[in-house]
């Protein structure tokens, strides 16, 4: 199977975004309903007055391993070299036109098309 370098690593930093999006939904949507329960003293919110925090805690330390494994996520299919280590982060292959173009190691290409 063929594909291009850079449609690879754009698919794979949208599943990071992804993932680092619903930790931080989880880490505040808990909060945010905690601040409804004066008004409306339902179970949920009621249980979320008193253990939000543990999601909060969840959400920030899946948010952060998320940024951190997506350090080691981020290689060249041809050298495996990480890109994080070139001060590439997942954004950047977000952008279109990406901001990066080749790999810095080996001088592949990432617009080429690669055999996985």
């Amino acid at each position: 199977m063929s594909e291009i370098a850079a449609d690879h690593l754009r698919r794979r930093a949208r599943w990071v975004v992804r993932v680092q999006a619903l930790c931080l939904l989880l880490a505040v949507l808990p909060g945010l309903i905690s601040f409804a329960a004066p008004l409306n003293p339902n179970p949920v919110t009621l249980w979320c007055a008193q253990w939000g925090w543990l999601l909060f805690l969840a959400g920030g330390a899946g948010f952060a391993m998320a940024q951190l494994l997506s350090r080691w996520a981020f290689r060249c299919l041809s050298c495996r070299f990480r890109f994080a280590r070139a001060g590439a982060s997942n954004i950047h292959f977000l952008l279109r036109p990406s901001v990066i173009r080749f790999c810095p190691h080996c001088g592949t290409t990432l617009d080429a098309s690669v055999a996985r």
